[in-house]
């Protein structure tokens, strides 16, 4: 099978599988974050869950074979739409995931500190990395890259979020410690923070160690990359908003929100 095909397939699949997790979360969506959030969250939720859809539906149409044999696609652009779409979709996640660490940290000046400065240097290399790796790119008539390239990039680009991921994880893992210690490790927001954030970190690790053999050997990943790491994180950062939003067992308004709210760790009901 030709990369085209396998192209095109592989952006069937992501966008079929954005399809069923809406449907099957349509409920929650509508109950737990348009009828009762705040307009800064429904921002972020929209952003995760349709600008993912978008892209998909973009990218399948843009690599769809008579679309590129009629070579109505300049490919360095659509490579570079590609890139910017992820990227941004990875600073929405990372943005949610910060919010709830800090949170946890009972809004501290210095952690709020931090994590600002860690953000905004993970924009600035996620974009200059992407902007490099496009520069790079000689890409024939089928938008497919015509040689091998420098995996260097690509190495650096999982590198990077898995190390600013990697941060987030340690620092709610850290929380956690101090729960077990002072004996209140069953706080249902911090046993919610903990589980979302380690799955958020371990689905993009596994993905981004599963290609890189791929990278380092085939040295070609731009045909498939984009569409599952598009799906998986438009996945997650819309399960992250949706649990926490459902952390009270009510789909009614909530007074929990992950940019508001602040953590009396010892008062709550223990999750049962």
């Amino acid at each position: 099978m030709s990369s085209v095909m396998i192209r095109q397939y592989t952006n069937i699949a992501g966008l079929v599988l954005l399809i069923y997790d809406q449907i099957i979360t349509w409920d929650k969506e509508v109950n737990r974050v348009w009828l009762s959030s705040d307009w800064v969250l429904k921002i972020m939720f929209f952003f995760g869950r349709y600008w993912a859809l978008a892209i998909q539906i973009i990218n399948l149409v843009a690599t769809h074979p008579n679309i590129l044999e009629k070579q109505l696609v300049n490919c360095h652009k659509w490579f570079g739409f590609q890139t910017g779409a992820v990227v941004l979709l990875l600073i929405n996640l990372q943005l949610i995931l910060k919010l709830r660490v800090y949170a946890l940290y009972e809004r501290s000046k210095k952690m709020a500190g931090f994590l600002f400065c860690g953000f905004i240097c993970y924009i600035a290399v996620m974009f200059w990395l992407g902007s490099k790796f496009i520069l790079a790119l000689k890409l024939d008539s089928n938008c497919m890259v015509m040689e091998k390239f420098d995996p260097t990039t690509t190495i650096a680009f999982c590198a990077i979020s898995m190390i600013d991921l990697g941060i987030l994880w340690g620092l709610t893992v850290n929380k956690y410690r101090d729960a077990l210690r002072y004996g209140w490790s069953t706080n249902p927001i911090l046993r919610l923070v903990m589980r979302d954030t380690s799955w958020s970190c371990l689905a993009i690790f596994c993905l981004f160690i599963a290609l890189l053999p791929y990278t380092l050997i085939v040295r070609q990943v731009g045909h498939i990359i984009y569409c599952l790491l598009c799906s998986l994180v438009s996945i997650l950062t819309c399960r992250t908003i949706l649990n926490m939003r459902g952390l009270s067992h009510s789909d009614g308004p909530l007074s929990i929100d992950i940019t508001t709210m602040e953590l009396e760790l010892t008062d709550l009901t223990p999750l049962e």
